[in-house]
């Protein structure tokens, strides 16, 4: 049902495969996959939440999950230039949706839910993690990108989501390290310090592991 819906964006003047009416890509197909998880493994759960993405690029996948999800807001965390970047994207996708970035929040010392639910999207670089309040985010995902970071943006990224206290982080990342391209820890790697409930654990057809897992605190 989902992959029904599934057609990629005209954004970018992209090349795709149609396929019974649908605009398909790798990329597509993927966030199908990721959104289909999710709903079968958080039953009741997509109603007015907060969902933040972790390294999700120009938008993708949160641009997908939108669709599915109207009544979300959708956070977005990256390098600052990447920033601009899924602006562009996610205003060309959603042109009467509102926008906060780094302008809307550059002088608040903390950032919390109510704040955040002021907008359809939040987009914010990195360092930004470290303002948002307890219980703010609902859940996290995180596709693919830890895998491709140092130690230590692992790190913080583990530490923040942690701090957080989300009610589920869902991790899609290469099991073990990779020193030849990355120079980065793999899933196996990553040091959680509180405990979680896992809901979902297991390798996907693209050979990551994937991780859903609910958090139970101290």
């Amino acid at each position: 049902s989902i992959l029904r819906s599934a057609s990629e964006s005209f954004i970018g003047n992209n090349l795709c495969t149609i396929y019974r009416g649908q605009r398909l890509t790798h990329r597509v197909l993927r966030h199908a996959y990721y959104s289909s998880q999710l709903s079968i493994h958080c039953k009741n759960f997509f109603e007015n939440k907060v969902i933040c993405d972790i390294g999700g690029g120009y938008g993708g996948l949160i641009r997908f999950l939108k669709h599915q999800n109207k009544n979300n807001t959708f956070v977005l965390v990256e390098l600052p230039e990447v920033c601009l970047l899924a602006n562009y994207f996610l205003k060309k996708c959603f042109p009467n949706s509102s926008i906060g970035t780094i302008k809307d929040f550059k002088n608040d010392q903390q950032i919390d839910k109510d704040k955040i639910k002021e907008f359809d999207f939040l987009i914010l670089p990195q360092t930004f993690m470290k303002k948002f309040d307890q219980s703010s985010i609902d859940l996290f995902i995180n596709t693919t990108s830890i895998g491709e970071m140092d130690d230590i943006s692992q790190q913080f990224y583990i530490n923040n989501v942690e701090r957080i206290k989300p009610k589920y982080f869902y991790s899609v990342n290469r099991a073990k390290e990779r020193k030849d391209k990355y120079n980065a820890g793999g899933f196996y790697n990553l040091n959680f310090n509180k405990r979680w409930k896992s809901v979902l654990y297991g390798y996907t057809h693209t050979y990551h592991i994937e991780f859903l897992g609910e958090f139970i605190g101290e």
